[in-house]
Order: C-alpha cells, then sequence, then structure tokens
C-alpha cells in the first residue's frame, strides 16, 4: 500500500509514524486513481482505465476516479475477502478451499482496455496479484483446479509454487506487451513490483533482517519502455519511476526525490521503520 501510494502520489505519503496511525487504509484512494500522476495524465486527456487485481476489497475500482473499471476475470466464484474469512468459519469451509478467487493476468487487462479504447489515449493501470499467493499456475502455465495458499505449504514448497507463478507471469505480461507494441509502436510501459520477496526475511522489524533479507524485499522489478526517452538503467527507488516518465513525456528535466525507504508492519499500527542508509544500500533496487 505504501510503495503504490508513494509511486502515483510521486511522493513520500508517510514518512513518520503519526502517519500510518489509522492504518494504511486511507491511502487506498491514491492506488484507485486520486494521485498527481493519473491527474496529470487525465488533464492531458488521457482515459484512466482501472483493473483491480479481485481478492482484496480494498483494491476495487472507484468509478469516480476512473473512466472505464476493469473486472477480475469471472470463471471462478468470485468472493471478496471478507465473504471468505466469513466463509471460512462455517461450513462453506470446504466449498472456499476448492474454488478460484478472482483474478487477473497481463493478457487480460490489455485485451479488456483495448476493448474499451475511445479516440483518447489511454493511462491503463493493471494489478496483477500474481506471483503473491495464492499461487495460481501449474508447471505448463495452466490454472491450478484449486489455488494454493502459501500457509497450506512447506519453505520448499513455497518458494517453488512463487517461482512457478513469476515464470507464468512474466510470459503472460511478454505476451501483453508484444499485443500492445503491435498496435501502438509509441506505446509507454511501465512494468514493476510493488516490493520483493520476503523468502530471507526473518522478524517483524529491520533489526532482525539480514542484508540479503533488505536486498531481496526492497529489490523490485522495474521495466520501461518508453520509445523517444533516455531513461537510466539505474532508476533508483520508486517513488521517482514515475516523476521521470512524466518529465520524459513533457520534454522536460525530472525533479528527482532523495532516495528513502520505509517498512510498515500491520501487526504494529505505529511501526513505520526507515531504512538507514537506503541510496547507497539500494544502489540497484530494479535487480
Amino acid at each position: 500500500m505504501l510503495s503504490l501510494s508513494s509511486l502515483f502520489e510521486m511522493d513520500y505519503v508517510a514518512t513518520a509514524p503519526a502517519d500510518v496511525s489509522d492504518g494504511l487504509l486511507r491511502y487506498r484512494s491514491l492506488l484507485e486513481g486520486d494521485s498527481q500522476f493519473v491527474r496529470a495524465m487525465r488533464a492531458q486527456g488521457y482515459q484512466h482505465v482501472y483493473a483491480h487485481p479481485g481478492a482484496f476489497d480494498w483494491l476495487g475500482c472507484d468509478p469516480t476516479l476512473a473512466d472505464v473499471c476493469i473486472e477480475p476475470r469471472t470463471d471462478s466464484l468470485r468472493l471478496s475477502e471478507v465473504d471468505r474469512t466469513i466463509a471460512e468459519m462455517t461450513p462453506l469451509q470446504l466449498l472456499t478451499s476448492q474454488t478460484l478467487l478472482p483474478y487477473t493476468d497481463p493478457v487480460y487487462v490489455a485485451d479488456q482496455a483495448r476493448q474499451a479504447r475511445t479516440d483518447a489515449p489511454q493511462l491503463v493501470v493493471g494489478h496483477i496479484l500474481s506471483p503473491h499467493g495464492p499461487y495460481r499456475y501449474t508447471d505448463s502455465c495452466a490454472l491450478r483446479e484449486t489455488f494454493v495458499e502459501a500457509a497450506a505449504l512447506d519453505a520448499d514448497g513455497r518458494k517453488a509454487a512463487y517461482l512457478q507463478d513469476v515464470i507464468c507471469t512474466d510470459a503472460l505480461t511478454l505476451q501483453a506487451v508484444r499485443s500492445i507494441v503491435l498496435r501502438d509502436p509509441d506505446a509507454v510501459i511501465v512494468v514493476l513490483s510493488d516490493h520483493g520477496s520476503n523468502f530471507e526475511i526473518e522478524g517483524p522489524t529491520q533489526a532482525a533482517w539480514t542484508e540479503a533479507g533488505i536486498v531481496e524485499r526492497f529489490g523490485v522489478l522495474d521495466a520501461v519502455r518508453a520509445p523517444g526517452c533516455d531513461l537510466p538503467e539505474e532508476r533508483g527507488v520508486l517513488v521517482n519511476l514515475l516523476r521521470r516518465v512524466q518529465a520524459c513525456l513533457d520534454g522536460t528535466e525530472p525533479d528527482l526525490l532523495p532516495d528513502r525507504a520505509f517498512t510498515w508492519w500491520e501487526e504494529n499500527p505505529l511501526g513505520l521503520e526507515e531504512l538507514p542508509d537506503a541510496a547507497a544500500r539500494l544502489q540497484h533496487p530494479q535487480r
């Protein structure tokens, strides 16, 4: 929530414990479209298309903030996060464990956005939950008959399932990118993750993390296709990514913020921590 909020607002939204004292849901509108970047693009005539991933209620689409809402795929039982939690406390638990949750994938989002296209250019924001659990794909990249929750696997099983979903999501992403470029050779495409995995993380505070754990958790995927723009290979933290993209589109020099990095844990509402020496320790965050 903090990562994507800062990305779209193009600024650090929480830098002190008081900023998260009532949780992170206060920032959900920034993800849905009430952000500096989306407002700037809409002011230039862009149609804002938002595809939410399903599963999490707080990532839904607000029709007052998006011109087009892309709903998750419906070839599954549509249970919200709240409904599913309630169902799991009833005899329906067996039913919910054997069903698919709502989901999206990059090819689906690109296709749905194309169908919604008008004469206006599009800003498409597609939130893909994979490879975040529950894990969805078999080794042939077909959907599992039953999505697998991470908690149901041991450490080796979770790593294997995560890797499989990375491989399949990567393939679907490349397929979506090719289809977009085929229709619009000048399209600007940004592919990124909001955080890294957490296989090396021990404990809820940074003090318990090894350097390998810090690099893993803060090391995000960051791939940009921007014809005509000379973006540096090492772009720093995500808060500056859309500042660079917007400056590229405007033909100006980006006004960059210093590299900072934060963690927040739901178990400790005031537990916002800043990573010391972030600029030096995260020299290659997109790796």
